[in-house]
This record gives C-alpha cells, structure tokens and sequence, in this order.
C-alpha cells in the first residue's frame, strides 16, 4: 500500500493497519507485494519509454497512480484483498517511474556538460538526493500534523474521522502529492531526439579535444 518508502509513509501505513484494517500484521504482507510490483514496474518502464518516450510514459505513470489513488481512496479499506491490489498497483507505477526518473537525470547530467562544458555528475545526483530527503522530512511532518488534527489517542479504538484520515493518507494523498511533483514535466524540453543530437555533439567535442591533445 505505501506509495513512499520514507519513513513518514511506514509510520503511517503501521497506524492504518493496527487501526483501519484491524491487524498489524497485514504490514508484514503489504511488504511482501512491494517487490514483485516494483520488479514489474521497472521490467515495464524500458518498453513504455521506447514506446512514448520518456516524458510521456512519466506522465502517464504520475496521472495513473492518480487515478488508482483515488479509486482507492473512493472504494474505502473494508475490503482487504482490494486494499492489497490498489497498492500493489500503485506499487508498480512508482517502481516503474523510478527507473524512468533516474534514466532523465543521466540525460540531464549529459545536457548540462553540453551547455556548460562542464560534466558535473556530482551536482546533479546530490540535487536530486537533497530533494528526496526533503520529501521524506515533509510526510514525517505530515503524519505528525494528521495524528493531531483527527484526534489520535494510543492503543484505543479510533473515531471514524481518525479511521477516514488515515486511510486517505496512505491512499489518496501520495498520489496527489506525486502528481504535484508532475508539474515541472510539463516545462521538460529534453526529447530523446534532441538527446540524441546532444550526444552526438559531445562525443564531437571529445573527438576534437582529444585530437588536440
């Protein structure tokens, strides 16, 4: 079910299971689905960028999490077997735009030593590790300020405000936070074709100043 391996998002699907769902040890369970579906979604994720393209296939991989999210959401927790398969679902669409993401950022350590005539790898990589700690620390934060405002109280039952909360979090509210995490894709401008271009124009200028070397 977890859409976020942070910590925040664990914290957060343990409080759905020992309340919502009724038995923590559906945890155990919902950590046995993640691997197949992430295995699923990074064998899918080479065809659909050969398929589309890259920035299309992250697109639709964000707008279908959406979409499964809130479906998910909609349908409630009582079915367990169907919380199972929503997550799984969502699972596999964030698996696959991991491979998608990290495959743009090569392509844009590439465009920037094109630009700039300088590789430099090390900025871009720490960049994108900065920002996901970032978004890890956010749903920390998140989970604090849910389990606050519907009235948590420990080790007791919980209103069905608290119930409806939690369950939102861990459903809808990943989906709605990877598709604002979108919004930058609409300004890319990198196609493969105009990579291509730009690969071919770096490995003139190594040519070249190898030649003059």
């Amino acid at each position: 079910m977890p859409i976020n391996q942070g910590v925040g998002e664990t914290i957060m699907v343990f409080y759905d299971t020992t309340y919502t769902l009724g038995d923590v040890k559906l945890m155990s369970l919902m950590s046995l689905i993640t691997l197949p579906s992430i295995l699923l979604g990074t064998a899918a994720a080479p065809f659909l960028t050969k398929l589309v393209g890259k920035k299309k296939t992250l697109l639709g991989l964000m707008i279908a999490n959406l979409v499964i999210s809130a479906i998910f959401w909609l349908v409630g927790y009582g079915s367990i077997p169907l919380v199972l398969l929503m997550g799984a679902l969502q699972i596999l669409c964030v698996g696959a735009s991991f491979v998608v993401i990290s495959s743009m950022t090569a392509d844009t350590i590439e465009y920037g030593e094109w630009m700039t005539g300088q590789r430099n790898e090390g900025v871009i990589t720490s960049t994108r590790t900065l920002i996901t700690k970032a978004a890890s620390a956010l749903v920390g934060v998140a989970v604090a300020a849910v389990l606050t405002m519907t009235g948590y109280v420990p080790n007791v039952a919980q209103s069905a405000q608290t119930m409806g909360a939690f369950h939102f979090v861990v459903s809808f509210l990943p989906g709605i936070v990877m598709m604002i995490g979108a919004i930058p894709m609409f300004f890319y401008s990198l196609t493969e074709e105009r990579h291509a271009q730009i690969m071919e124009e770096l490995k003139e200028r190594r040519a070249q100043k190898e030649s003059d070397n």
